[in-house]
């Protein structure tokens, strides 16, 4: 366990957690969610629009999806139902759109994902590009079909108030564009990125914004530290069990055994679709991880699967897992910031769930939907 963690790629995950919860603490998300909202807040569904893509901008400072809902939840929960779209759309929109962020850099789920299967973690945030961008639009697309049969208020378009919003928001609007254009452009690496991360947070934060100061540090560099300890145990006892499954030969036994009746790998991916929509119902994803890559990944490469579009099949179902019951994440983390029963959160989320599934299906079958960035990277047609 031990010498599985002393890994130089690993160090991204406690600098991306600090540079989260620095930007978290200032007033970023607001900002980045002003400057959005007055973009889009004419447009039929606009501040549905603007919850969806506030909740991928913020992803890109937080790296962890819970804190998407609680950060952008709580500013729009009450803007939505006061511009008159319904509290089962507004519930259901926040709590989906926070799990979007799974596949944008700095997910702290693809970065384990990827040291766990010795996937390359670049390229893994390269492949969800295109499928973050399907889901998103495929959100919007229904928020605008919401906003027009809710008959939601909208706001006159004023450049000046967007112009006005994007100075106060700019410092902070860089942040994800400095770390999703510089993983994807190929400037640094995923670790690299993250500690660029933490020292643009702390001087946006304490020079531009001035809303966090010396002695407010300590405080939050424990509050990294403990989130930090939480991931890190579970990533040594992951990374130690995936020793032992391989020293045992456990997933080469199974390969044998799957592949003796499965030929198809599109059969295969089926299969591994279900398991793991199952698996979302009753475990955490991190959990998951533990149990099923070490096994699945092998199987997948064994029938000539591109790790790659793999790890985006894996990410998407366990986006979906964030959602249901009885032990979605997210269910909960909605339930207490609004103060609703689960079985309210549940409800709402049901028109969201079937388009994630119909993107699943997309991504599923249509390899090059995660590959086509990928394999322009590695210069193949």
């Amino acid at each position: 366990m031990f010498t599985a963690t002393d890994n130089f790629t690993l160090l991204a995950i406690p600098f991306f957690i600090l540079a989260s919860t620095i930007m978290t603490a200032g007033g970023s998300a607001k900002r980045i969610v002003d400057f959005i909202s007055s973009l889009v807040e004419w447009f039929p569904g606009g501040l549905a629009l603007a919850t969806v893509m506030g909740c991928v901008f913020f992803a890109a400072l937080s790296g962890i999806s819970p804190a998407t809902i609680v950060a952008v939840g709580g500013m729009m929960y009450p803007a939505l139902k006061k511009a008159g779209y319904s509290e089962n759309f507004s519930l259901g929109l926040i709590t989906s759109s926070g799990s979007i962020g799974i596949l944008i850099p700095p997910s702290i789920v693809v970065i384990i994902f990827g040291i766990i299967g010795g996937v390359a973690i670049n390229e893994l945030f390269l492949a969800g590009a295109i499928p973050i961008a399907m889901i998103a639009g495929i959100f919007a697309v229904y928020s605008v079909a919401a906003g027009l049969m809710d008959r939601a208020g909208r706001k006159r378009f004023s450049p000046r108030a967007a112009a006005g919003a994007f100075y106060r928001g700019f410092w902070g609007i860089l942040l994800p564009a400095l770390i999703i254009g510089g993983i994807y452009a190929g400037v640094f690496t995923v670790t690299e990125a993250s500690a660029a991360a933490v020292v643009y947070a702390f001087v946006v934060e304490f020079f531009f914004y001035r809303e966090i100061g010396i002695r407010r540090l300590p405080a939050l560099f424990a509050d990294a530290a403990v989130t930090t300890g939480m991931v890190m145990i579970i990533v040594a006892v992951t990374l130690g069990f995936s020793w032992f499954l391989t020293v045992q030969r456990v997933p080469h036994m199974m390969a044998e055994v799957i592949t003796a009746r499965i030929s198809s790998p599109l059969g295969f991916l089926v299969l591994v679709n279900l398991l793991l929509l199952l698996l979302g119902c009753l475990m955490d994803i991190l959990s998951a991880i533990l149990i099923t890559v070490p096994i699945l990944l092998p199987i997948a490469e064994t029938m000539g699967i591109d790790p790659v579009h793999f790890g985006i099949i894996f990410m998407v179902n366990f986006e979906i897992g964030y959602l249901t019951p009885p032990v979605g994440m997210h269910l909960f983390v909605s339930s207490a910031v609004f103060n609703k029963s689960i079985v309210a959160v549940s409800r709402s989320i049901v028109p969201f769930i079937a388009l994630l599934l119909a993107a699943l299906a997309v991504i599923t079958y249509f390899p090059q939907v995660s590959l086509y960035l990928v394999n322009a990277a590695r210069g193949l047609p």
